[in-house]
């Protein structure tokens, strides 16, 4: 008799990756309004979630989840596909290198600290990759 080896059986959703970073600013698809990423959610069975908090069409400040198929990145146009992230207190380590330029410690590789400069318009916050 042939002896057969148990193997676990793993059975499980894929999870899809966040589009949208928490913080950033997107815009909803059918209607001119705009609001910042408060939350995010996976499903097993269906798409990701964001908690977006915006001001409504009517004028009041309001909360509510959409799906990631009705939401696009908000964008500057002076750099075309970067995130808008919304406005917050500098990180702790932010450096002023050059006037009115802020460098912030991103990463490290190698050992070696690598920095973005962040770059703001107004209240939109843009983390730029040196």
């Amino acid at each position: 008799m042939e002896k057969k080896e148990d193997k676990p059986m793993v059975i499980g959703a894929v999870a899809v990756p966040f589009k949208f970073e928490l913080s950033q600013l997107v815009e909803m698809r059918i209607s001119d309004e705009w609001g910042e990423v408060k939350a995010r959610a996976q499903y097993a069975d269906g798409e990701n979630q964001y908690l977006i908090h915006y001001k409504a069409a009517d004028g009041r400040a309001t909360t509510a989840w959409f799906g990631e198929s009705m939401l696009e990145a908000t964008e500057d146009d002076r750099h075309p596909g970067c995130p808008v992230f919304a406005g917050m207190k500098l990180p702790e380590g932010a450096v002023e290198l050059q006037s009115g330029e802020v460098f912030v410690m991103s990463e490290v590789i190698d050992g070696k600290p690598q920095y973005s400069r962040i770059e703001t318009n107004g209240k939109d916050v843009c983390l730029v990759r040196k």
